[in-house]
């Protein structure tokens, strides 16, 4: 079973802060390991492509223009103000996630 756009959809953003706190570290403390420095730096884009590859399925709640959201945090609700974080994937957004992680993969 593919799994929903959005499930995937936040680990774009944490996977290249992760292999880069991973790039510093080996080439801090190898200098010589150029080679897993570079398999790294080419994995993290490579990895952030794949997870924003759109998927089957809609994960949240669909907005009345196709979107897909996923609520992540709701704050407390004071008088008829309501903020909520969410992630919202819609066409454009797709596009653009595909576009700078592809190219910056190549």
């Amino acid at each position: 079973m593919p799994a929903p756009p959005l499930s995937l959809l936040w680990w774009c953003r944490p996977l290249p802060l992760a292999a880069s706190y991973v790039n510093g570290a080996l080439a801090l403390t190898r200098p010589t390991a150029k080679r897993a420095v570079s398999i790294v730096a080419s994995a993290r884009l490579v990895l952030a492509f794949a997870a924003a590859r759109p998927r089957g399925g809609r994960a949240g709640a669909s907005t009345r223009d196709g979107a897909a959201r996923l609520p992540l945090l709701g704050m407390a609700p004071v008088g008829d103000l309501q903020v909520a974080f969410a992630l919202q994937l819609d066409q454009l957004a797709a596009v653009m996630i595909l576009v700078v992680t592809g190219v910056g993969a190549v």
